[in-house]
């Protein structure tokens, strides 16, 4: 296995989604130990995660290490060709569990799907907010509030922050463009998803294709809606 410049989209259909058990992680507070060494000098050393859903591209895009991926019990291993008999794992590939390990990864079936953090800390509800939690309430008005000079602060920050995880992530980089996803409300001044593509697209010097997705009339707001009802 070698490294490539695109993430590999795999085909699914209204049936997977329906059908998709989801679910994600944080290496760094949830899957301590990713990397293996041997048991033996005749063996290579092996990283093992949660599912191959998003780090697999992750690895290949950002590694150059060659690697052997196999797919057991829902597990990601990759098998670090070259590497019997070595006292550590490359540090390359050590860099890369750390540098994977702070964003939460999602299972589901797009190329990449990562989040910059849990909104609570350990992704455990009854647990205070993380930084980019708070950050994400302060940017984002409910109930039909204005924004604020506060709420754009908070924004911008989330945005700064995004481009920050870019910068690391560099499995994004073949990306050409931003695009948020519309609004239930179109006539909505503010909205936080347009205003962080629209920031991110001009940091990153990607194109902001935003205005050519949008919701023609209002829809109810689908995070509340079951899978059967959307």
């Amino acid at each position: 296995m070698f490294t490539f410049d695109l993430p590999t989209q795999t085909d699914f259909d209204e049936d997977d989604i329906r059908n998709m058990i989801l679910s994600r992680r944080q290496l760094c507070t949830e899957w301590p130990d990713a990397l293996h060494k041997p048991s033996n000098p005749e063996s290579n050393w092996s990283v093992v995660l949660p599912f191959p859903n998003t780090y697999e591209n992750a690895f290949l895009t950002m590694c150059e290490t060659n690697a052997h991926a196999h797919h057991g019990k829902g597990r990601l291993c990759l098998f670090l060709n070259g590497t019997e008999g070595d006292a550590d794992a490359p540090e390359e590939v050590t860099r890369w569990v750390e540098t994977v390990g702070r964003p939460v990864a999602m299972k589901d079936f797009l190329a990449l799907s990562f989040a910059l953090d849990y909104d609570r800390e350990g992704g455990d509800p009854a647990k205070p907010q993380t930084m980019i939690g708070n950050l994400r309430t302060q940017a984002k008005p409910y109930g039909g509030s204005a924004a604020t000079s506060q709420t754009i602060a908070a924004a911008e920050t989330l945005a700064k922050r995004c481009i920050d995880f870019l910068a690391q992530m560099t499995c994004y980089e073949s990306a050409d463009c931003a695009v948020a996803m519309p609004p239930s409300e179109p006539s909505k001044a503010y909205n936080l998803p347009r205003y962080l593509a629209d920031r991110i697209s001009a940091l990153w010097g990607r194109e902001n294709l935003t205005p050519h997705v949008r919701t023609i009339r209002p829809r109810p707001s689908i995070k509340g809606l079951a899978i059967s009802k959307t």
